[in-house]
């Protein structure tokens, strides 16, 4: 319509027709994963796009080469992405931070494989963390990506190549590049590296090192490090007027991710007093059911669900206001994670007492409803004419 009309489309119409296809190949792959054909329809429509581009005599300036590594990295394909940023040499072009935030995301966005992978690896709790981690990498070095390349080795390669090129170039962080770093060095598993980030940016005089940033150094390292977790979160959000630098206030994802350390540590008690102390030095920041539900689990791995919960419900709910979400029902009602039978008894009640009966019979009318709906569905599919049930 455009050229109908006269009009010439420029760099920045094909920009944005690059940055609307990476995000509905996106939504797409969510959906439906990354299927063989979903990938091959979208390199056809990035490939066609760049192609009018070139008959149109438009340039690719660095907007647009962003606009396509952002597309590529929204897909997941981290390869094409990389040889993209690659090619800006061969046209003169000088990549800047939006380029190596691409960058981070794509490696983000893989390393998000790494975390599919260890979902279904049901790797048991040892007591020692450093065993666990152990276990862990010696399961994802066997594992390899599409191409063939152990996939952990090959996604840390990536994203140290789009590290040491940010300082080959001389371009410095933003806020949001230096947090993409670090998300994508958690999902792959580097504490040392996130470690090394926050003791950079957390003692230079600039201000790229926010509060957003030191909360996802807390959050990425929760998992993998639960004690530096624990230990920048004290020397973030206790000691950074030691630094000579203004005081900074602990947000609830910097809390949540300070309790989900101490899960992995079987901590409770120490998860519990932390959330007291926010409390008392932050008053105008309310807890969420997001807190609550991360104390629950806490308390279920630190194998004190049956003495801890009815307290936290005391604390959170009753006393501070926290409203549960209809997850948490769910979650209290069913016993989800909980071994003991004991354990169950009191987090089916503690649902009863937080959302009352009549949700409670609600909820067992519906469930039981969906289950009469699958024997239904079930019983049609042997009603049909294959020719008589099992041989």
């Amino acid at each position: 319509r455009m050229l109908d009309a006269g009009i010439v489309p420029d760099a920045a119409s094909f920009v944005t027709e690059l940055v609307l296809a990476g995000k509905f190949y996106a939504s797409m792959m969510d959906r439906d994963g990354s299927t063989l054909r979903l990938v091959q329809d979208r390199r056809r429509r990035v490939s066609n796009i760049l192609l009018r581009m070139q008959s149109l005599h438009v340039k690719m300036d660095v907007v647009a080469y962003n606009a396509l590594i952002g597309a590529l990295s929204r897909n997941n394909d981290v390869e094409s992405a990389f040889k993209t940023y690659k090619s800006m040499a061969s046209s003169n072009i000088t990549p800047d931070a939006v380029t190596f935030l691409e960058l981070f995301l794509a490696c983000e966005r893989r390393g998000r494989e790494v975390s599919d992978v260890l979902a279904h690896l049901n790797i048991p709790y040892p007591t020692h963390g450093e065993k666990r981690e152990e276990m862990i990498q010696a399961a994802l070095s066997d594992i390899n990506d599409s191409s063939g390349d152990p996939l952990l080795i090959k996604a840390r390669e990536y994203v140290d190549e789009a590290e040491r090129e940010m300082e080959l170039y001389g371009v410095r962080h933003t806020s949001e590049s230096l947090t993409a770093l670090v998300i994508a060095r958690g999902k792959l598993r580097q504490p040392e590296k996130i470690v090394r980030l926050f003791e950079t940016h957390f003692k230079a005089t600039s201000d790229i090192g926010d509060d957003r940033f030191f909360a996802t150094c807390v959050q990425s390292l929760s998992k993998i490090d639960p004690n530096e977790a624990l230990r920048i979160f004290d020397e973030v959000y206790d000691k950074s007027s030691d630094n000579e630098k203004k005081i900074i206030r602990p947000n609830l994802y910097a809390l949540n991710a300070c309790v989900a350390a101490c899960t992995e540590l079987r901590q409770i008690s120490d998860a519990r007093k932390r959330v007291s102390k926010f409390v008392k030095d932050n008053p105008a920041t309310p807890l969420s059911s997001d807190t609550l539900d991360a104390l629950f689990k806490c308390a279920a791995a630190s194998g004190a669900f049956a003495a801890q919960a009815p307290a936290i419900v005391k604390e959170l709910v009753d006393q501070l206001g926290v409203t549960p979400s209809k997850k948490i029902f769910r979650q209290l009602y069913e016993g989800v994670g909980l071994a003991h039978e004991n354990d169950r008894a009191v987090s089916k009640t503690l649902a009863q007492d937080m959302f009352g009966d009549a949700h409670a019979k609600k909820y067992e009318e519906k469930m039981a409803s969906r289950k009469n709906k699958r024997v239904g569905d079930d019983d049609d599919d042997d009603d049909g004419s294959s020719g008589g049930g099992f041989e």
